[in-house]
């Protein structure tokens, strides 16, 4: 991603991390929104804006609570159901396409509740919701924070504002331990669901430690084949991203046979099956990963059980997919998998 890309990016998320923290938000809609529009891959967004999060909502809870507003009374109802529901939402994986789906979804209802909440008058004495109301609300809110990576704040606040369970400022002071609790168990539930790091999160920490930018071509070229000294130097930086599924490794070792020309090699956490030189597949935790023809990567994605392989620091490319343990299952499956990575790699020239 190029330098400059990522300065505007850097800036638009200071901007909407400073406008959320003064009402007591973390600021993961903007964060996701930002995201969306620098095509950021989903594998990127959640855990992103979940962390994001806690730092914001981290700073603007001590802010409220040194200020004598934050309430716990109308906090507790509310968290004690929807910190295991943000754990669980965070731990379930959507498609790339329904996820962007229903991002937009919640971030367009959200901004309708919000209004609604703004047009009815203020309620002078707040009265104190009935835990049953206030229990399932917080079941559904943290289910959705986890799952989106939005925290919470943007259903809660104008839910308390709209049925005058709390007044503005209580409100803010309320919705940002919230935010904070919700986005801690939700990035701890995807952090359990995944068995390594998205590839272009440890590419922004690669650039950072090189201080410099390095375009997709680049990223892939340093996936089919380069060297990845980087990687095995830092164990440190990338300690959640060294396992993958030794078990699914052998599977296409065994269907690759003795064929000629093929050699192994540990890259980014997993492993690639190399055809002279040039990437055919490999393994991405407990994914295959599988190289083919750019032109046929659309065919493929439209396959059960297939999504993109983001190389590039959030915009990816043509030609890479995952295949997920479902479309795995069977050894004619896998073969066919196999056997599109080889004859794609076989068509390139030998490095």
């Amino acid at each position: 991603m190029p330098v400059s890309e990522t300065l505007i990016i850097a800036i638009l998320f200071f901007v909407g991390a400073a406008l959320y923290a003064a009402v007591g938000h973390g600021g993961a809609s903007s964060y996701l929104a930002v995201m969306g529009l620098f095509s950021f891959s989903p594998a990127v967004m959640k855990p992103t804006a979940l962390a994001l999060n806690i730092l914001v909502a981290a700073v603007a809870t001590i802010k409220f609570y040194r200020a004598g507003l934050f309430r716990w009374e109308l906090f507790w109802p509310f968290a004690v159901a929807s910190i295991p529901a943000a754990f669980v939402g965070g731990a379930t994986r959507l498609p790339s396409r329904w996820y962007k789906v229903l991002v937009g979804v919640v971030l367009l209802y959200a901004a309708i509740w919000m209004f609604r909440s703004s047009l009815k008058p203020v309620t002078r004495e707040p009265k104190q919701p009935p835990p049953w109301a206030a229990i399932l609300s917080g079941l559904v809110i943290g289910f959705l924070s986890g799952l989106t990576g939005v925290g919470g704040g943007i259903f809660l606040s104008p839910l308390l504002l709209y049925m005058g369970w709390s007044e503005t400022r209580a409100t803010s002071a309320v919705a940002a331990p919230f935010i904070l609790v919700n986005s801690i168990s939700g990035l701890l539930g995807h952090l359990s669901s995944v068995s390594q790091l998205p590839a272009n999160i440890r590419g922004v920490a690669r650039q950072l430690w090189q201080q410099e930018s390095a375009d997709a071509g680049i990223a892939a070229t340093a996936f089919s084949g380069a060297d990845c000294s980087w990687c095995e130097a830092r164990p440190w930086l990338l300690r959640y991203s060294m396992s993958f599924d030794e078990k699914l490794a052998g599977r296409i070792r065994t269907h690759l046979g003795k064929k000629k020309g093929i050699v192994e090699k540990k890259m980014f956490g997993g492993i690639a099956f190399l055809l002279n030189g040039n990437m055919s597949c490999g393994v991405h935790g407990s994914e295959m990963i599988v190289r083919l023809a750019p032109q046929e990567t659309d065919t493929a994605l439209a396959e059960r059980h297939t999504r993109v392989f983001d190389l590039s620091g959030g915009r990816p490319m043509k030609g890479w997919i995952l295949v997920e343990p479902g479309g795995l299952k069977n050894d004619k499956d896998l073969s066919r998998w196999v056997e599109t990575g080889v004859k794609y790699a076989a068509s390139l020239p030998p490095k």
